[in-house]
């Protein structure tokens, strides 16, 4: 049985990142972070995939501004703003399945992606966590992603979790 298929025949790839954190404790159980990370990613995919991804140069990076016991004791929240992994350089190759012949042929065209978009993918966001007496840590989570140049494109999302802690 294979495991390949038309969008996943990758013979090889590869991926360097390098990122740094800095944190400064402001007192209170106020911290302030931010972080910054770059990298280098490749993947080679075998001569009959339908998408091949060459390299790769991305980039992401925000601040965070962390507050235990807001409005409890051990509980955790946090305020976010930055910028999602984002390509800075780097294309795809798709094979566009065009025609087919009666004898089941199949002619295919080939279109170059530049992935390097001009626009930055911001992330804003919110996270509270509390810590419940059975060890359970209730989670509630919001975020709002754009694109700083297409406001009109955001795209927000609310959640809420329960997770138990072992």
């Amino acid at each position: 049985m294979s495991t390949s298929s038309p969008f996943a025949l990758a013979e090889s790839s590869g991926r360097f990142s390098a990122g740094a954190t800095l944190t400064a404790r402001l007192g209170r159980g106020w911290s302030f972070s931010g972080y910054g990370e770059v990298g280098l990613a490749h993947a080679q995919e075998g001569e009959e995939a339908l998408i091949d991804y060459g390299a790769l140069t991305y980039a992401s990076g925000g601040l965070m501004l962390d507050k235990t016991g807001l409005l409890q004791a051990g509980d955790r929240a946090r305020f976010y703003a930055g910028m999602k992994p984002n390509p800075l350089a780097g294309h795809t190759t798709l094979r566009v399945p065009v025609a087919r012949t009666k004898e089941g042929l199949i002619t295919y065209e080939t279109v170059d992606v530049n992935l390097a978009s001009g626009d930055l993918p911001a992330r804003f966001g919110f996270s509270y966590t509390h810590r419940t007496s059975r060890n359970f840590d209730l989670s509630l989570n919001a975020n709002a992603d754009l694109f700083i140049t297409a406001p009109e494109s955001a795209v927000t999302d609310v959640s809420i979790n329960l997770r138990k802690s072992f």
